[in-house]
Order: structure tokens, then sequence, then C-alpha cells
């Protein structure tokens, strides 16, 4: 199974917290209504892709890419050090960034509205086409 990656308006992989991971993303998107437009050609040549679409947390929100990037090396190598791999990696960084990172909670509840929002906008669209 395939994974189209779409970047709603970025060109870079967010990165939780920070707008920009520094990751190139293939495809960039500019509007919730071309998402829509992707998800019923998808779903009119019946492929069985799934979609992700990455949407970055609004500059205002982010936390500090500085302070982030340092948090995010020590999660690492103190991942590393305990042996912290596979599916359990994920969950263990983000523990580790919330405890460590000023800024991660409020930035967090963000990213879940502006998601919601952007999710919300794609639904109605796609229900009423």
């Amino acid at each position: 199974m395939s994974v189209l990656v779409l970047g709603y308006q970025t060109d870079t992989l967010p990165a939780f917290y920070v707008r920009d991971s520094g990751i190139p993303l293939e495809h960039r998107i500019e509007s919730a209504s071309d998402i829509a437009s992707i998800v019923e050609a998808r779903d009119r040549l019946g492929l069985g892709t799934g979609i992700l679409v990455t949407n970055p947390i609004a500059e205002r929100d982010q936390v500090d890419p500085t302070k982030h990037e340092k948090v995010l090396q020590a999660a690492l190598k103190n991942a590393a050090e305990e042996g912290v791999e596979g599916k359990v990696m994920t969950p263990y960084i983000l523990a580790y960034m919330q405890k460590n990172l000023p800024g991660v909670i409020e930035a967090n509840i963000a990213l879940i509205k502006s998601n919601v929002a952007l999710g919300t906008q794609i639904a109605t669209l796609l229900n009423h086409r």
C-alpha cells in the first residue's frame, strides 16, 4: 500500500511543534478544495492508496525551533541509550519533549484545533460535491 503525502501550504514536512523539519515534500497543495479534489480522484480511480495531509502549526503557535531541535536531539540520544526503538519511539519522544520543552502543551492544542478546522473543511467539501 502506498501513501500520498501532501504538504498543506508547505514544502517541508512539519515536525509536531515546529513548522519545518527540514525534510522536503514532493507535493504541495494550497487549499482544502484541492485536497478534496485529490480524494475524489483517488476514489473515482478505485485506488487503495492512503493520503496524508501534513498541516504545519501556525508560526505564532510553534515552539522556539532552536530549543525544539536541542530537546529533540537529547530525546533521540536518550532513546538510543535506553534501547527505545520501533513503535514506542514516537510516544517516547513526545513524552520527553512534553517534559523538557516549555510551550509544548499549548502548541499541541493549537495544532489539534488547526487540524480539526482543516479536516472539517475537507469533509464539508466532500459531503457537498
